[in-house]
């Protein structure tokens, strides 16, 4: 079943919605936008599904709401105008993200639904991350709905994550070209996007792309635009394509001079000024346990809590970390049960009140 296919059979959100704790406002993923670009080829896409056209959106309102109809095509916006509609989509998803914090989940989804109708690609994005990290009730079909939104509204991680399910099959039949086509249009402007899909093509992710030299511009943009872990993926790539000499000259070149988010370390000792600590943060504090850039006596077991407790507030990197990893919750249940789960929940917990 294509996407388009999903939608039309696809109800709006239910009202179970309400109950659920919403552990997202707090934990949004960056929208990353990539400082410098290069230039990539494109790959010709054979067996494009199609995407759901405006017409085939459901007009079915959330419990509670007006019906929320889609746009009629809008007319040709002068400049002056997209910085105000920019600005009141943000204003209606800082709105959304305020009644989420309070806990009206419903609230925050019904306003969010009503941004992305008008316009924001965004906002059908958050929509279908809640979808997918438990904030309202999981369902695959709402979850493709938004995403295939927000990818038609111009919304780079949406594409990029419609991407990620086609090549692995996740909620989706599995389509590598097409999968193949939707990353690389979001590799063109999403460092993000250029670091996973390099990955994928060097085989350094799964499913294994196996076409390593087509993976060296992507993941050289990822490290060009301070993408953690581009560094050394950029430098496996270089070296399994037998690219020596280029290899050589990146190890001189070490890690390029970004400022990179600030450390778990650096916000509890208080010298960033911040009111929210994201899931990223966590996420990229168990992974700098696990490779040991952060001294623990239990690394294995610190960086898989870390990261789960990521996954619990919405990273949506952390599901895959954690698959790479599943050994390390085996033996700890084994050993000490429970143990593992409390770790969670606790550093879940305490993060999701800053």
């Amino acid at each position: 079943m294509r996407i388009h296919q999903a939608l039309l059979g696809a109800a709006m959100i239910t009202a179970a919605g309400c109950s659920v704790t919403d552990n997202y406002d707090r934990t949004q993923n960056p929208f990353l936008e990539p400082s410098v670009r290069i230039e990539m080829p494109e790959k010709e896409v054979t067996s494009k599904p199609t995407l759901p056209s405006p017409s085939m959106h459901s007009t079915n309102p959330i419990p509670g709401t007006a019906t929320i109809r889609p746009a009629a095509a809008p007319p040709a916006l002068v400049s002056s105008e997209v910085p105000s509609l920019t600005n009141t989509f943000d204003q209606m998803i800082a709105e959304a993200n305020r009644l989420g914090a309070a806990g009206d989940v419903l609230g925050k989804a019904q306003l969010l639904e009503q941004a992305g109708y008008t316009g924001s690609g965004k906002a059908f994005y958050l929509l279908a991350r809640m979808q997918q990290d438990g904030s309202l009730p999981k369902s695959d079909d709402q979850m493709l709905k938004f995403l295939a939104l927000a990818h038609e509204a111009g919304e780079v991680e949406a594409t990029r994550v419609l991407g990620l399910l086609y090549l692995r099959g996740l909620s989706v039949p599995k389509d590598i070209a097409y999968g193949r086509g939707l990353l690389d249009q979001a590799a063109a402007t999403s460092s993000r996007a250029a670091l996973e899909y390099g990955q994928l093509l060097s085989g350094q992710s799964m499913p294994d792309l196996k076409d390593v030299n087509s993976s060296i511009p992507f993941l050289r943009f990822a490290y060009q635009s301070g993408e953690r872990g581009a560094f050394d993926a950029l430098l496996y790539a270089l070296e399994v394509a037998g690219a020596s000499e280029q290899a050589l000259i990146l190890r001189a070149q070490g890690e390029p001079d970004v400022q990179l988010s600030p450390t778990i370390e650096e916000r509890d000792s208080g010298s960033v000024t911040t009111n929210a600590l994201t899931a990223d943060d966590v996420f990229n504090h168990g992974q700098a346990v696990l490779i040991r850039r952060v001294p623990d006596p239990e690394p294995e077991f610190t960086g898989y809590c870390w990261i789960a407790a990521a996954d619990a507030l919405g990273h949506p990197g952390a599901s895959k970390e954690l698959d790479f990893i599943q050994g390390v919750r085996a033996i700890s249940d084994r050993r000490s049960p429970g143990r593992l789960d409390a770790c969670i929940q606790k550093i879940a917990a305490q993060y999701s009140q800053h």
